[in-house]
């Protein structure tokens, strides 16, 4: 998946698509690790060269998208990148994070905290409130604050629920939880997961 350390292509080749990276990526000519990589003329804007080496120390370029920091090993990926509007999309998805009355903008400090979403709940009388947390999903800590969030992370300290009104010992009253930190997305991207009850249980719908 591309914006991986392993560079893998971000388009799964087709048959007819070269699978060794010599295919379409000439060897960087010269071995010295200073020395400095030719930017074919061919490259968008917005992006960078690098270097990795084989196994037999051959080098070898790659591409790095500077917004996104999404890596590809191909020209065709590169050029597909940018005619899909992918580009566009992660340009403007980076601009909401300077914008601090965006959502994005807002809790920017979250992505430097992968593990953590923020949780939005009901409570109160006829569940008419809605009360926020900041839930680390993994091991099922729930806090009311950033302060919190940040003395959980430093003295592993689980501050007091401030809310009586709100239970936060299961999923019943979870109206959504928004992750600002996604796997494979550039910044400025949020995922919302919607929680609905069914007839069977939970319902959760998670969008981009």
């Amino acid at each position: 998946m591309a914006g991986t350390s392993s560079r893998s292509p971000i388009v799964l080749s087709d048959d007819d698509e070269p699978a060794d990276p010599a295919a379409q990526t000439p060897p960087v000519e010269g071995s010295g690790d200073d020395e400095q990589v030719p930017r074919p003329e061919w490259l968008p804007d917005g992006f960078d060269v690098g270097v990795y080496r084989t196994g037999n120390g051959t080098p070898y370029r790659y591409y790095v998208c500077a917004v996104g920091g999404f890596e590809f090993n191909y020209e065709f990926e590169v050029l597909e990148y940018v005619s899909s509007g992918a580009l566009g999309r992660a340009v403007e998805a980076n601009a909401t994070l300077e914008d601090k009355t965006t959502l994005q903008g807002k809790y920017e400090w979250l992505r430097d905290k992968p593990p953590w979403v923020m949780e939005i709940r009901a409570g109160g009388k006829n569940m008419s409130k809605l009360f926020k947390f900041y839930a680390h999903l993994d091991r099922g800590v729930r806090v009311a604050s950033k302060d919190d969030v940040i003395r959980y992370i430093n003295e592993s300290k689980i501050a007091e629920c401030p809310y009586d009104e709100c239970d936060t010992s299961c999923e019943d009253n979870i109206i959504a939880q928004l992750q600002f930190r996604i796997a494979g997305l550039p910044p400025g991207w949020v995922k919302e997961t919607a929680f609905r009850k069914c007839s069977d249980g939970i319902r959760k719908d998670s969008v981009k």
